[in-house]
């Protein structure tokens, strides 16, 4: 800091300048900005507000000018509204006597006091360091009372410090106290200028504090720490000697800023960090979720939770002063577990049939529902399952269908002289005839509640009862000679047979005959109808929507793609004696009219679930020898099999006949 001059405003004998007011307003507005260091003026001898004043309502001076000094000789503390207004610091830059005794160091004492307090100044600088009349320290460098005076302050009172304000204060103590913002350390310094003891009560609002230690200089002591005193409500009581300073410390207690709650997820690192007032010198918690800890140094939470939950804990920030607490609720969220449902499609057996449910990470328990009930289903239909994670520390589910099939789903079937192999759900309630050689490996699933009667000596262990209706009740199913039947299961209610819409008509114009080996039909988007004459192989079709499709002794079609499934549409199939379809991949293969297939016409030994063989009108016949492997939906004819004939599916058709040594088997 550079000072302008010394008490510009008194004539002294050493050697010395004079400075008017408007000079220094000139000098300030015009000069000193060129000097490159803060500046100070005008140094009064009395701290004359009158030397200053002009400059400081000059504001292109004011600008230039960063500390008001004054003396206070013979003169004494005031406030300087206009200077604090403008953000200049106010310091008292020189003082001084020529008497070393306790009182005129006590009215130092009270002189800092007031120049803090009433002067809302921010230094004060006594002049001498070293003189035996009038230095801080004598000649030999050996401190002075004054100087523990002013230690009393300095020592305690540090750059950075605020003073905080002093209220009620009623007594004859200067009474000031400061306190630093960050660390929270705080200094009250009691000057007692009476030659009477003055017992003191203080009260802290604002800080929280266990204890405050005093130090005093009086005619007896010099600096000297005394024993803490400790806190009662928020206040300590305290004896000022007469004629002394005494100068209380502590530090106020942190005060937790953080947030009351936080959440983590179990397994996956956390770290919240802990704010607090007064620089807290140390930290700890109790009630922390399992896996979590705080560093004691930094207040730093960190760890990753091994247990999901809602938690309460107990944080603690300490300084010199005590504690601060902070009740920290923490919620540790269960992790995201996926769940993949499979076996969901399935035939009927009469036992309960479930989905399966596997989770990653693996091995969770998993809660299933079918259509909300915790019992996996045993009759036909499409169930709702709803799987839910139930573990401590995961959560997550999936929700998908279960399909319970049947080996035949028809509205009618009033006889059966062949076999099946599973299970045949009617839906009309109607008489049912199992002629002498008709056999049922499984169950017949009836609405209501039939009558069941014997006839002959057939194998036949019973009826069950369903959950559904047991209306109606006015018809019989028979069982004639040797027939063979599991079970009959009455009051299954009935199900909806599939809708098959009429294939729309195709978009291609040609007709094309092959009647070589090896011929091509083309592009095959403009394909309409497609004729195999004999011996021609087979021709592959791409999935499509086609019109009347014909292959004669030798020839056939290849159906299907890799991946899938396939689509054909087809207006009619018509197959001959010697024809071949080959399936190579899941198709669905949709006809507007009935499919007759004869003991000489073959398909590949492919899975009965790559073909779905859906008929909007008409429906399906196997004479002879044929073999089919495919589901038939014809809800609107039937499936009817003859000879030998082998259907290696489902059936969901309005009518089902099995006539001679035929079999539908379940797949």
């Amino acid at each position: 800091v550079i000072s302008l001059q010394n008490e510009p405003d008194v004539t002294v004998t050493y050697e010395s300048a004079s400075w008017t007011a408007a000079q220094f307003q000139t000098f300030c507005r015009d000069y000193a900005g060129a000097i490159n260091a803060p500046v100070m003026m005008p140094e009064s001898f009395q701290f004359n507000q009158a030397v200053s004043d002009p400059t400081l309502n000059d504001p292109a001076a004011a600008a230039n000018v960063d500390y008001i000094g004054g003396h206070l000789y013979g003169a004494g503390v005031r406030d300087y509204p206009l200077a604090h207004s403008l953000g200049k610091h106010t310091w008292m830059t020189e003082y001084l006597v020529n008497d070393q005794t306790i009182a005129t160091a006590i009215d130092t004492a009270a002189q800092i006091s007031d120049c803090l307090t009433t002067g809302n100044m921010s230094a004060y600088i006594w002049w001498k360091t070293i003189g035996n009349a009038n230095g801080l320290l004598d000649a030999a460098g050996a401190p002075q009372r004054r100087g523990f005076v002013m230690a009393q302050f300095s020592r305690f009172v540090r750059p950075g410090d605020f003073r905080i304000d002093v209220s009620a204060n009623s007594g004859p103590l200067s009474i000031s106290a400061f306190k630093d913002p960050v660390t929270g350390r705080f200094a009250i310094v009691a000057v007692n200028n009476t030659t009477l003891p003055e017992t003191q009560k203080f009260n802290l609002g604002g800080i929280t504090t266990s204890s405050v230690s005093p130090w005093v200089t009086s005619a007896t002591q010099s600096l000297e720490q005394q024993s803490p005193l400790g806190m009662s409500g928020g206040a300590f009581t305290y004896e000022i000697p007469s004629l002394s300073v005494v100068t209380f410390t502590g530090f106020d207690a942190p005060v937790i800023t953080s947030g009351g709650a936080a959440s983590a997820t179990f397994g996956e690192p956390f770290r919240l960090g802990v704010t607090a007032t007064n620089s807290p010198t140390g930290y700890s918690a109790q009630g922390l979720p399992p896996g979590l800890v705080i560093d004691p140094a930094s207040g730093v939470i960190s760890g990753t939770p091994t247990a999901a939950g809602e938690y309460r804990a107990t944080v603690i920030a300490t300084n010199p002063g005590g504690a601060g607490a902070l009740d920290l609720a923490i919620t540790v969220l269960k992790a995201n577990a996926t769940v993949a449902l499979s076996n969901l499609t399935a035939f009927y057996d009469g036992a309960p049939l479930a989905a399966t449910a596997a989770t990653a990470p693996a091995g969770l328990s998993v809660i299933l529902t079918y259509n909300g009930a915790a019992t996996p289903p045993i009759y036909p239909g499409v169930y709702t399952v709803v799987a839910t994670i139930d573990d401590p520390n995961y959560a997550g589910g999936a929700t998908g269908a279960l399909e319970i099939g049947v080996t035949a789903l028809v509205r009618h079937m009033t006889s059966l002289n062949g076999g099946i192999n599973g299970s045949v759900q009617i839906l009309t309630a109607e008489n049912v005839t199992l002629g002498g050689n008709a056999r049922i490996t499984g169950d017949l699933l009836a609405p209501g509640m039939p009558e069941i009667r014997l006839n002959g000596q057939g194998v036949f262990s019973g009826a069950i009862e369903g959950d559904g209706s047991s209306e109606p009740g006015a018809y019989t199913i028979t069982l004639n000679g040797d027939a063979a039947l599991r079970h009959v299961v009455r009051r299954i209610d009935p199900l909806a047979l599939p809708v098959v819409a009429p294939p729309p008509q195709p978009p291609g114009t040609r007709s094309v005959t092959l009647d070589q080996p090896g011929e091509s039909a083309g592009d095959f988007a403009t394909v309409r109808n497609l004729t195999l004459n004999s011996s021609v192989g087979l021709v592959s079709v791409p999935p499509g929507v086609y019109g009347n499709f014909s292959a004669n002794s030798g020839s056939g079609f290849i159906f299907g793609q890799a991946g899938g499934p396939s689509i054909y549409n087809l207006q009619n199939l018509t197959l001959n004696g010697g024809s071949h379809i080959e399936i190579i991949g899941p198709v669905i293969l949709v006809l507007n009219r009935g499919l007759s297939v004869n003991s000489n016409v073959t398909f590949s030994n492919h899975p009965a679930e790559w073909l779905t063989l859906e008929i909007a009108s008409g429906g399906l016949t196997l004479n002879g020898d044929a073999l089919l492997p495919a589901t038939v939906i014809a809800p609107s004819g039937a499936v009817t099999l003859n000879g030998n004939a082998t259907l290696r599916g489902a059936v969901k058709a309005d009518r089902l006949i099995v006539n001679g040594n035929a079999t539908l088997k379940n797949p």
